[in-house]
């Protein structure tokens, strides 16, 4: 996974970086150091379980929320789109889901920063690679950002 999600920048051997990989059940982080995996933590929402939860807070059935986060992903309020031509009512959307996934979202976020911050003390001296790349896997059925803005 690391070597396959791997950028030119994160072949540095002294580069901290990482990969995020939404499945249906759970979503895997894998933490690197170069193209060495140092780090391999499961985070227990996946998919299905998001689906779930958009479905209850939206009142829509379990299908339609699958549908809805795969078609126009997840964005924080305040967040501007890659391509600015596209902030439409399709924004809206999906700032209800993320709105709807908050909570979630904000615990799959300090669980990414705490396997930082861990790693950050152990290897004092690498550069931190920016954001952590995020995988759209199979499970995640949502848009791939379009770059990473880190």
């Amino acid at each position: 996974l690391v070597r396959a999600c791997a950028t030119p920048e994160a072949a540095d051997e002294r580069r901290l970086w990482g990969v995020l990989d939404f499945g249906v059940s759970s979503a895997r982080l894998v933490l690197a150091v170069g193209l060495t995996p140092v780090l391999h933590r499961m985070i227990d929402s996946g998919a299905a379980r998001w689906a779930e939860l958009v479905a209850g807070r939206l009142n829509v059935s379990q299908e339609a929320a699958a549908r809805l986060t795969t078609e126009y992903g997840i964005v924080a309020e305040g967040v501007q789109q890659i391509d600015e031509t596209k902030q439409d009512a399709s924004d809206s959307v999906a700032r209800m889901i993320y709105n709807a996934l908050r909570q979630e979202l904000g615990r799959a976020a300090a669980e990414v920063e705490r396997s930082f911050n861990y790693l950050v003390h152990l290897y004092g001296d690498a550069a931190i690679g920016g954001v952590v790349n995020v995988v759209t896997g199979p499970g995640a059925g949502g848009k791939r950002p379009a770059r990473d803005p880190g």
